[in-house]
């Protein structure tokens, strides 16, 4: 986390980060030194957790080490893998354990071991939904990939999406 803040000590840009998966809006600000994380809920009340404040810095971060990118056009996520969502939600859970423990999955995450490719994939959004899942909304990558990676590894992260990367070299 420390790091995390650390990497966006100096952007100067907002980040503005859609719908997660419990359906609540949410986002990461960061403008110098000043970082602000705003959830809210459908009916428009302002939520904030350090869990949820936790989870939205790191995602900040991934992205300014590459780790994730944003398309510019719809905002989806580009270059996430389930190690990237297993990273944030470890980090989210040592600071505040019940905001992952809650969480519908294949099992109860009570320790950070438990926050597994199987625990990830196996969230559930509120309409039952599992987002991180193969071929799921969330556009989750299943080996590790970032802005660098080769499109044979893109391949390999997204088989589902495997013939939108033919004619791109690398």
């Amino acid at each position: 986390m420390k790091k995390d803040l650390c990497n966006l000590d100096n952007v100067f840009i907002c980040f503005n980060l859609c719908n997660n998966f419990l359906n609540l809006l949410s986002g990461v600000i960061q403008s110098g030194r000043r970082v602000a994380v705003y959830m809210y809920a459908s009916d428009g009340r302002k939520l904030l957790g350090v869990g949820d404040f936790v989870h939205e810095v790191t995602h900040a971060g991934q992205f300014e080490t590459g780790d994730i990118a944003f398309n510019a056009e719809t905002g989806g996520t580009l270059a996430q893998d389930i190690y990237d969502e297993i990273a944030v939600y470890q980090v989210q859970f040592a600071y505040d354990p019940g905001s992952i423990s809650g969480l519908s999955s294949t099992h109860v995450a009570n320790s950070f071991g438990a926050i597994t490719p199987s625990w990830v994939q196996g969230l559930k959004d509120a309409t039952g939904a599992m987002p991180y899942t193969v071929a799921g909304s969330a556009n989750t990558g299943l080996i590790p990939i970032n802005i660098n990676s080769t499109r044979d590894a893109f391949i390999q992260a997204y088989p589902w999406n495997a013939l939108s990367f033919r004619g791109v070299t690398g």
